[in-house]
């Protein structure tokens, strides 16, 4: 029988103990403090119209092309499948219409 053994704050984070919020449609989400947005996972077909990182050049978002020297902004009308999880470092994020998501803080 295997056994999830939780050896530092890597794991904690990885499981989403550092806390989760569940975001719909206009919801302006706001990382606490000291942490960020680190994992949205989809649950309907989602956009976003504002996504904000960390720092301008951590990684994709609406406001610039991220942390690739070439990329592109996030466009507003991009939209995200039910069932897909992105990976990033975002200080808020805001869901467009007829979206819903889970975002895991660490």
């Amino acid at each position: 029988m295997a056994r999830i053994r939780q050896t530092g704050a890597a794991a904690a984070a990885s499981f989403g103990q550092s806390g989760s919020v569940y975001a719909a449609a206009g919801d302006v989400i706001t990382a606490p403090d000291g942490k960020a947005i680190v994992a949205i996972q989809f649950l309907a077909a989602s956009t976003f119209s504002d996504l904000t990182p960390t720092t301008a050049t951590t990684c994709f978002n609406t406001d610039g092309a991220g942390y690739v020297s070439g990329g592109t902004t996030l466009p507003t009308n991009q939209s995200f499948s039910a069932g897909v999880v992105v990976y990033g470092e975002w200080s808020s994020a805001t869901l467009g219409a007829a979206s819903a998501a889970i975002m895991y803080f660490a």
